[in-house]
Parts: C-alpha cells; structure tokens; sequence
C-alpha cells in the first residue's frame, strides 16, 4: 500500500529492475522495438483477463508495415486507447514517444509518475514491453493510492491483497492475508471463482465483514466443488458508499486429496513428484530452518544468473525471479518493482521475496515463452 498525498508532493519515485538488457533489434521488428513504457489503472482485473495487447491503432499500423500482424483481426477491445473496457480508467506514466531501451542503465533511474492531474483514486502500475506482435504486460504488485488529504474520511477506500500462488490441499485452509486503507466502519466482502472459463462465477467467502484494522487475516476453506485453479476478489466499502474491488494477482490451486502420511518423501503417499504438501514442512539449504527467504534477485545490481559476464543469454537459459505476468514477450520483457517504494502517512506494505532453495522456483517462476528465447520477469 502506498500512500500519495498530494498536498504533500505529488511525484512517486518507482523502482524497477529488468531481467537483463536487449537492445539488438533485427530487421523483422518495428525500429522502436524492444523498448517499455509505464501505465496507472484505475482498477486491477482477475488473473484470467488480458489488458488490451496495443496502445493505439497507430502501434498497430506500425506492426502490420512489419508484416507483423493483420491489422483486420485487431478489434477496439485489443487496443488500450479504444477500449470500452478501460475508458477513462488509464493513465501513461511516460509517453509512447518515450518508450526506453531495455537497458539498466534506464532502469536505474526508476520511473516517475506526476499524479497532479489524475483524478485521486487508486491505482495499480503495469509495465508494459513494446515488441510486436509479442508485447507484454507486467504488473506492478500492490497499490498505489493517490489522496489530496491525509484525513482517511476525505478518500474513498483503497485495498491489496499480498497472496502470490497459493496452493491447498482438498480440505485445506488458504490464509488470505492483505492490506488497507480506508475510513473507521469500513467492511469488506471476499469471493472465488473457478477460472476455468470466459465469464467468472463468483461465490462469497465472506460478506460485509467489519474492517477494523490497516491489515486483514482471512481464512478460506475451499469447497470440495472448488478443485482446480481459483481465483480470489476483496471488495471493500466505507461509511460513504465508496468501494474498491482488489483482484488477487495470482491464481489459488486447490487440489484433490489430503493424505497425512504425504508430508513422508520415502512413502508411496508422497508420489515423488515436485509439488510437495503445502502443509508440510520444507527444509532450508542447512535443514533446520523452514522457509528461509532472501530478498528477490536483482539482476542489474546482482549480474547474470547464468553464470556470464553480461546481460546476454543463450536461447535455452533463462533468468529467474518472481513475476506479476501471465501473457508473453520479447527477451527485452521489463519487470517493474515489487516492493513497495514508499508508505504513506499510514497504511502498511508487504514485500515480495523469493526462496533460497532452488527446488522451490517452480512455484515462483513465470516463463514468458519467445519466437527466440525464454526469459522469466524479474522484481526488486
């Protein structure tokens, strides 16, 4: 949760990282390929959404001069600037004139976003990479609310939920843990869904629940009709009849069967395969300690995970790290921070990390599939 408060100042400094630098442009793309620009919106969507894919029809007739695209199978929906969907809701952070090298010497220097003329509101920040026809969205955890006062009551309620993948067993309980800021007799409502079609179905897990504290714990037991992949929304609404729908940004898997002896590698419980009881135990390197985290790895600061001396890789190594993205890119993919940069005045923050262990990086890495290579995003 970060807190703008523009009777303050009203410029966020955001911090970003990328997986690694990629300039070399070859002569089947765009000129202006292989470069990242960043957006506000002024709401989330659930995991199973796509943003629109272009920014403006001139992005399209620049692709398709490319032989890139058919610029007739491209409808209103799939470009930000006509979409119905996201009308008035979207915001440029720095403009399509201004689309950067993938390089970290740009992405030191973070982004600045200047909230003097958007309306104040909640936002969420998505990066978005320019390399037609594969461009990608990567989205910025957490939320960002702008206010023009710090009196709790002069704004409308703001909400994040910090899960990333969850994963349950069939009777199971999922923690839903996450953060807010909003006026005193606030209450919130949460709801599933399967994500298993174009139309989500959502069914409560609470409703109307007192908001009494900057944080919220909620447990949720999915329903034996729930076995799959889900998807989680928190409204929450104010005194005022002002709301805000947060989306969790991950996907919540419950699966079927629960045995107790499946926490034991050596039974035939266990299965020997790679996904492990969420409910048990998992060592660290040294074995006595469970859990162990570090801080997400930083690939500008850090170098190259693969063992090389620049920011180059090979077409079948890829970087790691967590990931806010789902659809796919250019290896130029731009990851944008997941820590929060700054608090507000009041509220509270949750920080992405990653295991040591690399038998956990299943879970925490999102593949972005390439016409040339594979690369992961990578958060600070």
């Amino acid at each position: 949760m970060t807190v703008v408060d523009r009777s303050v100042d009203p410029v966020l400094q955001i911090p970003y990282t990328i997986p690694y630098e990629d300039t070399q442009i070859t002569p089947d793309e765009v000129a202006t390929s292989r470069r990242h620009q960043f957006f506000a919106f002024c709401q989330g969507h659930d995991p199973q959404t796509l943003l629109p894919a272009w920014i403006t029809d001139v992005d399209v007739r620049e692709a398709e001069s490319k032989a890139l695209v058919d610029a007739t199978s491209i409808t209103s929906e799939d470009v930000l600037e006509t979409s119905a969907t996201y009308e008035n809701c979207w915001v440029r952070l720095n403009g399509d004139d201004e689309r950067r090298p993938i390089t970290c010497e740009q992405a030191s220097s973070g982004v600045a976003w200047d909230t003097t003329n958007v309306p104040a509101g909640t936002y969420v920040i998505n990066g978005y990479t320019w390399e037609p026809p594969f461009n990608l969205w990567t989205l910025r955890y957490g939320v960002i609310k702008v206010v023009d006062s710090p009196d709790p009551t002069a704004s409308g309620p703001a909400l994040a939920i910090s899960n990333g993948e969850t994963i349950v067993w069939e009777d199971g309980t999922a923690l839903l843990t996450g953060c807010v800021d909003a006026m005193d007799g606030s209450a919130f409502s949460a709801y599933w869904a399967l994500a298993d079609g174009d139309t989500a179905s959502w069914n409560p897990i609470v409703v109307d629940e007192p908001m009494e504290t900057t944080t919220f714990e909620l447990a949720f037991d999915p329903p034996s009709e729930a076995i799959g992949i889900l998807m989680v929304k928190v409204e929450i609404v104010d005194p005022n009849d002002r709301s805000y729908t947060a989306y969790m940004n991950d996907v919540l898997t419950q699966l079927r069967g629960n045995d107790p002896e499946a926490c034991d590698e050596s039974s035939e419980a266990s299965g020997g395969g790679f996904i492990g009881n969420p409910g048990c135990e998992e060592s660290g390197d040294d074995g006595d300690e469970t859990g162990t985290t570090s801080s997400a790895y930083d690939f500008c600061v850090d170098g190259p995970m693969d063992g090389s001396t620049d920011g180059s890789t090979s077409a079948d190594t890829s970087t790691t790290g967590l990931s806010g993205s789902s659809t796919t890119s250019s290896s130029e993919d731009v990851g944008e921070s997941g820590t929060p940069i700054a608090d507000g005045p009041r509220g509270c923050s949750f920080e992405r990390i990653r295991y040591d262990s690399w038998a956990s990086l299943p879970w925490l890495i999102a593949f972005v599939f390439r016409r040339r290579r594979f690369v992961a995003m990578t958060t600070t």
